[in-house]
Parts: C-alpha cells; sequence; structure tokens
C-alpha cells in the first residue's frame, strides 16, 4: 500500500449471510451498483456464518462472472451476535477507518454509502444508518419512519438507536470503546437494540439519513398475522430484557409499564373494530394484548427462537432499490 492510499479513508462495506445465495447475490450486485464515494478506499466483502463455507463458491462465481474483487472470510460459530462480531475484527485486522454493514436480505440504493459516509463525517456523528424500507411480495412501504415522522420530515435525524440491518461505524467505536455484540442474543434477536442502547448510554451521537435507503425483503409468508405478532412478542420481551439488564428499568418499574398497558386495553378494545378494514391495525392491535405478558417473560429471560435461515421463492424484482424510488403506501 502507498503512502498516497495510506492517508485515504479506507471503508469496509461487510454482507453477514447464512445458506442464503440467492439474497446474497442481489445484494453483492446492489454493492458494486453503488455511487463511487469521493476521496475513499472502498473494500467489499461477504461474511459467512456457515462452517460449510457455502458462500464462498457464491463470492468466487461472482468475481469470476463481473471482474470484481468482493473478499470472503467466515464465522463458523452461528449466530447473529457472532457474525457481526466477526465484521468487526475482520474490519480491524484490514486497518478499516470505517466499518459499514448491510444485511444479505437488503438491497443499497445506489446513493446508499455515499449518503451515510457523507453525513457521518459532515454531523459528526459516531454511527450512521440508512433508512429501511420493508418490501413485501414485490410492494414497499415505509418501516423506519413514525407518523411524526413523515409529518417531521428531516433528511438527517438524530436518532438513540436502530437496526444493525444497515450501518456505518467509526473505528474507535469498536477500537477504543471495545463495543462488541452481545453473544447472549445470538439467537433471540435484538443484538443491535442492545448493541445500539449501550452506545447511546456511552454518549455516541447517532443519527439516520433517510435518503440513505435500503430495501428489506419479505417473503410472503413472514408476512402473516402468526409471524409478525411471534415476531413482534420476542422484540417486546428482548427489548425490556435488555432495558433491565443495562439498568435502564427496575423491576418494579417494569411492573408499574405492565400496570400502565394493562389500564389502556379497554380502549383497544373499543377501537378494534374500527380496524377491520385495515390489516395491520389489527395485527398492532392484537400485538398490544401480548405486550403486558412479553414484558412479564423478560422477568425470567431471553426467548430462545432460531430464525430460519432460508432462501425464499417469492422473490421482489432484483431492480427494487436500485434505480427506482418506491411509493408511499
Amino acid at each position: 500500500m502507498t503512502l498516497a492510499q495510506q492517508s485515504i479513508p479506507h471503508i469496509l462495506v461487510a454482507i453477514p449471510t447464512c445458506q442464503r445465495p440467492k439474497f446474497l447475490q442481489r445484494a453483492m450486485s446492489a454493492l458494486i451498483s453503488m455511487q463511487p464515494v469521493e476521496n475513499a478506499r472502498i473494500t467489499f466483502a461477504v461474511v459467512d456464518n456457515d462452517a460449510q463455507c457455502s458462500a464462498r463458491s457464491v463470492v468466487a462465481d461472482f468475481n469470476k462472472q463481473h471482474e470484481t474483487s468482493i473478499q470472503y472470510t467466515n464465522e463458523p460459530r452461528r449466530g447473529l451476535s457472532n457474525v457481526r462480531n466477526r465484521i468487526i475484527d475482520y474490519g480491524l485486522e484490514q486497518s478499516a477507518d470505517y466499518i459499514a454493514s448491510i444485511d444479505d436480505d437488503n438491497v443499497a440504493s445506489s446513493e446508499w454509502l455515499r449518503q451515510i459516509y457523507h453525513h457521518l463525517i459532515t454531523y459528526p456523528a459516531d454511527l450512521c444508518f440508512g433508512l429501511e424500507i420493508n418490501v413485501v411480495a414485490g410492494r414497499s412501504r415505509f418501516s423506519t419512519r413514525t407518523l411524526r415522522g413523515k409529518l417531521n420530515w428531516r433528511a438527517v435525524r438524530p436518532v438513540s438507536g436502530a437496526s444493525s440491518s444497515n450501518y456505518i461505524m467509526r473505528r474507535r467505536v469498536y477500537d477504543e470503546k471495545k463495543m462488541r455484540f452481545d453473544t447472549q442474543y445470538n439467537f433471540s434477536g435484538s443484538e443491535d437494540a442492545d448493541f445500539f442502547k449501550r452506545a447511546a448510554l456511552m454518549h455516541m451521537k447517532m443519527i439516520r439519513v433517510e435518503t440513505a435507503q435500503v430495501f428489506h425483503t419479505y417473503p410472503a409468508e413472514r408476512y402473516s398475522f402468526k409471524q409478525y405478532t411471534r415476531r413482534k412478542y420476542i422484540h417486546n420481551v428482548c427489548n425490556a430484557y435488555i432495558d433491565l439488564q443495562l439498568k435502564i428499568l427496575t423491576p418494579l418499574s417494569l411492573y408499574l409499564k405492565v400496570f400502565k398497558m394493562l389500564l389502556t386495553l379497554p380502549f383497544i378494545i373499543i377501537f378494534l373494530p374500527l380496524t377491520i378494514f385495515h390489516r395491520r391495525l389489527r395485527w398492532k392491535s392484537a400485538s398490544s394484548f401480548l405486550k403486558p405478558i412479553a414484558y412479564i417473560h423478560a422477568l425470567f429471560g431471553l426467548p430462545s427462537s432460531i430464525q430460519p435461515y432460508v432462501d425464499p421463492q417469492d422473490m421482489v424484482p432484483e431492480a427494487i432499490g436500485i434505480t427506482d424510488r418506491p411509493t408511499k403506501r
């Protein structure tokens, strides 16, 4: 490496994956189609969470076909936290100044990396996230915006946490602060919620850039009432458990939150008939009934829930998220 190269910031962009070759191929295609980042050296890498190294041949074939040089590394220990920690370690091994990650079931827009890197530097911030848009059976909808966020739109918004599905961080977050994903959340999920809550407690600056969009694909079978309520329940258990572990909540304050939730249930019951024509509102209302139970569950530990690593058949069009901006739903 020349002195000129050493003076240019080095960004590692990693894709964690496990036994999902179609998703991985599409994610890599989106990365190599992105707009270049000025005054930065970019390295792409795939971090395979399969002990059999099934993604190695996928990356090799892709490099040969597209004449690219995407790197490959393996994390044989299965688990969400393990593979995300391997991204950190690999970034440090490669002497990256900035470490970015995008999940294999996400498609980055052409401006994603340039936007999150630019705003991370100019804000300045320690961590920066893009706007994740869920795509179900070819249709898209905004997922990380609240109604208040839609009405009060800002290109860059300070946040207290976000999903690890797409982000960029400064090296010092890992190097100086010694931040790692907690392995007790390997199979329950919410390892990102714990990580970013700890970052917030350490007064790290976090922002979300709404012009840096990624498209998160959901197979149709996962977008059902049963799957939605199950995922929301696990999410609520994990978040309450994390708050207890980090002493954001005490058991007494958690019981008080449950009591307040129970007081609102009669109003939800009254509201239910109004949701008959809106599927998602019905689902949200139903999950509200389970939230107090989830919070009590958190007092006794984490749920055991291993997410299946499958390659769904109903793939959305590969062009989504690369050139087209979706319509709001």
